[in-house]
């Protein structure tokens, strides 16, 4: 939504332009499986736990729960693995007291 009022005439439009390409071209197959997989481990397996435990199935609700936890934490890997794969960088990185170091 965010790339969708780019202006050109914004100073860092480069680096969000060039943050939007890689997002939506090279990593698209990422974002959708970050965006599915959260939705299914983070809001439908609980879901399904609880009317798991309503209906008397402890032991399938916990192994529902397991497995909500760690597809959850795949799904928040794959997010970070997105943000610092399509970030560009605002402006070099480097010491900032390097230049009063130098004779």
């Amino acid at each position: 939504m965010f790339y969708r009022h780019l202006d050109k005439e914004d100073p860092l439009y480069y680096q969000y332009n060039r943050s939007r390409i890689l997002l939506q071209e090279h990593f698209g197959n990422v974002k959708k499986f970050r965006v599915y997989s959260l939705a299914i481990f983070a809001l439908g397996f609980p879901l399904l736990a609880i009317l798991f435990t309503a209906s008397g199935l402890v032991g399938l609700a916990i192994a529902t729960l397991i497995i909500a936890t760690l597809g959850a934490f795949v799904s928040e890997l794959s997010g970070r693995y997105l943000f610092y794969r399509t970030v560009v960088p605002l402006g070099l990185a480097g010491n900032f007291f390097a230049g009063n170091q130098r004779h």
